[in-house]
């Protein structure tokens, strides 16, 4: 963002800066339309703000009946647990503090795509009211799919998937990889939209004009 007194008010700085030196830091998180690519919804918030409480700001723009592909941030049990109940499904990266093994699965659906049950921590979510986290249920049943990636040019390497999608033969192992794969593209036209149309560097110089051009731009990607 521009460096105002109003933004450098709004937004706290990266650590390390001086007070009141460098630009004032916005964070957004844009949900695409894996069909279309329009941008369907936008939460915007300081850089400070996790990721995971950016996709609960969201979480009443989702429709029953979709499936949101997201990275491994979203890996989480806040995440698998709640969105399921809202009827959305969700395939991610496996969250980094996870480990997967899989002579530890539930139950086997194929070589490296199996079942698992993961229990809700003991200590409560801090993105959760205390009454959402009580209505979390004890345990859920996730489905793993690790997968070799093999880039022309580039070392092969292993990725691990999870999903709320447990039906094998309804979503086979070779289709969820094919949709996370799309949404890399759009991740990688995200980081485009920040070249291209500017959002690496608003202008505007106070925090919701600010708002205003984040939206305006993103809807002439839209258009």
């Amino acid at each position: 963002r521009t460096d105002t007194a109003q933004n450098q008010q709004y937004d706290a700085q990266a650590p390390g800066q001086k007070p009141g030196g460098g630009c004032a830091l916005l964070k957004f998180l844009a949900r695409f339309s894996l069909s279309s690519g329009a941008i369907r919804h936008v939460e915007t918030e300081d850089w400070k703000t996790h990721d995971v409480r950016l996709l609960k700001q969201a979480w009443d723009a989702l429709n029953q009946g979709e499936v949101l592909l997201v990275d491994r941030a979203f890996g989480d049990y806040v995440t698998l647990a709640s969105l399921p109940q809202r009827g959305v499904d969700v395939v991610a990266r496996l969250h980094g503090a996870r480990k997967v093994d899989f002579r530890k699965a539930h139950r086997r659906l194929g070589h490296k795509d199996a079942l698992f049950q993961w229990s809700k921590a003991w200590q409560p979510s801090a993105i959760l009211t205390p009454q959402e986290w009580a209505r979390l249920p004890a345990e859920i049943t996730v489905r793993l799919i690790r997968v070799r990636v093999q880039k022309k040019g580039f070392r092969a390497r292993e990725l691990a998937l999870v999903t709320t999608l447990l039906d094998a033969v309804a979503y086979p192992v070779a289709e969820v990889v094919a949709a996370y794969r799309r949404r890399w593209c759009l991740e990688m036209c995200l980081d485009d939209l920040k070249t291209t149309l500017g959002l690496d560097a608003l202008r505007c110089q106070s925090p919701a004009m600010i708002h205003r051009e984040l939206l305006t731009l993103l809807i002439a990607h839209n258009l």
